[in-house]
């Protein structure tokens, strides 16, 4: 039972702290860039209520032995300016912190700053080993996703993390979000993926959506398992992550986005007027019911839908479940494909509404081709039907599938440390 898998998990967890010191006598040292763009994590008091404050996070970082080795940082402080992480067993971070010049809240984030951040990334791409962005909870899932996108050819870990309350409050999550992104950071900088750590979760960054806002595991990912989980140690499946560039396959950054790129919430109470507005938008995320259902009994609504991939408009369908995929079973959806609509499969609407702006912004009125690529899964982001797991699997065998295979690699890392 579930209860007999966790009590497994912390003996194994415990057996592999006593049997692998903490702090090695030799480690390696990653370079790391954290790119703070503002957000809860950073936030402070202020008489307009909770908001940013540059310079903030340096200094807390800095003062704060959890984060700071302070006496080996004082000792090695010159004009470069690093800061040393404390050893993580067998690697440590030395890292550097840059700031928006004006640190935001994730809920203003826009195309403007997804440039910003890649940028920082490209910038300083060769210096680096590693990266880490801290940012808010809110459009989190949309920037891990765009970056995953902008991000081509990526050979290093870039780690986005946040938090539900800020580091200014006594009792936090942030601390050890970022504590835990230091680590993966240190330890795994050679995964080429754009990922998201939170509340002991690593996350492939465009599989997450944000499901609440009064809990600290604010982040699920429905249709993909987490690539790691913090305990004890750290138990993880790295089996999937994305390949490593080819070594022609030269890093580079895409900043040509799509801004008329639009999302339409089928609900009961849309008209045709409501449909006929899709012309207006270059891509359109049509967020239906169901397995990819729009009504269709409304002729002129069905016109409208037609007209729009008669005119060169994208639209891709994608399920308001967060769980399961568009599969095109019924009458209601099937009809969209005839049309010219694409089926998203499972993907996030954050994942489809970024991927839609990057591929539009690349390829521009070449719309086969965006349509293409969209169905492609080009950074981890898509399950194909053939792979995909029984649309209406109980989300309790899906628990108890994601426990066993943590305890089934805690065993083993165990077994190999014995």
């Amino acid at each position: 039972n579930m209860k007999g898998i966790q009590l497994v998990l912390f003996f194994a967890g415990v057996l592999l702290a006593f049997k692998s010191p903490w702090i090695s006598s030799t480690y390696v040292t990653r370079k790391v860039l954290i790119i703070y763009t503002g957000g809860t994590l950073g936030m402070e008091e202020t008489d307009h209520g909770l908001e940013p404050t540059k310079g903030y996070i340096k200094e807390y970082m800095k003062s704060h032995a959890q984060m700071c080795d302070i006496n080996y940082t004082n000792e090695h402080w010159n004009e470069d300016h690093w800061i040393y992480s404390p050893i993580f067993q067998t690697a440590r971070a030395m890292y550097k912190i840059i700031e928006f010049e004006v640190p935001i809240d994730s809920s203003n984030v826009n195309i403007e700053n997804w440039i910003m951040m890649a940028q920082y990334i490209k910038v300083n791409y060769q210096e680096y080993d590693a990266f880490m962005i801290l940012h808010g909870t809110d459009t989190l899932a949309y920037s891990a996703s765009m970056l995953s996108f902008m991000l081509e050819n990526l050979g290093k870990a870039v780690i986005l993390t946040a938090a539900q309350i800020p580091l200014a409050f006594p009792r936090n999550d942030a601390q050890n979000n970022i504590i835990s992104s230091l680590e993966y950071l240190a330890k795994y900088p050679d995964i080429p993926e754009v990922m998201v750590c939170f509340n002991n979760m690593l996350y492939r960054g465009n599989r997450i959506y944000k499901y609440t806002n009064n809990k600290l595991d604010a982040f699920h990912s429905p249709d993909y398992p987490p690539l790691a989980q913090s305990g004890i140690g750290i138990y993880n499946d790295f089996s999937d992550v994305l390949d490593p560039p080819k070594q022609n396959q030269i890093f580079r950054v895409q900043t040509k986005l799509e801004k008329k790129v639009s999302v339409l919430y089928v609900h009961p109470f849309l008209t045709e007027k409501d449909f006929q507005s899709m012309q207006n938008s270059k891509g359109v995320v049509l967020y239906s019911y169901g397995a990819g259902n729009v009504m269709n009994n409304n002729p002129r609504i069905k016109a409208a839908i037609k007209k729009a991939c008669t005119k060169g408009v994208v639209i891709v369908n994608v399920s308001q479940c967060r769980n399961g995929m568009v599969v095109g079973a019924y009458a209601t959806g099937s009809f969209l494909y005839k049309y010219g609509v694409i089926s998203a499969y499972d993907m996030t609407a954050e994942a489809a509404l970024t991927k839609l702006t990057y591929l539009i912004g690349k390829y521009g009125s070449n719309t086969q081709l965006i349509k293409d690529q969209f169905q492609i899964d080009l950074r981890g982001e898509v399950t194909k039907p053939e792979h995909q797991q029984p649309l209406y699997q109980e989300q309790r065998q899906t628990e108890i599938s994601i426990s066993l295979n943590f305890f089934k690699l805690a065993l083993a890392q165990t077994v190999a440390v014995l």
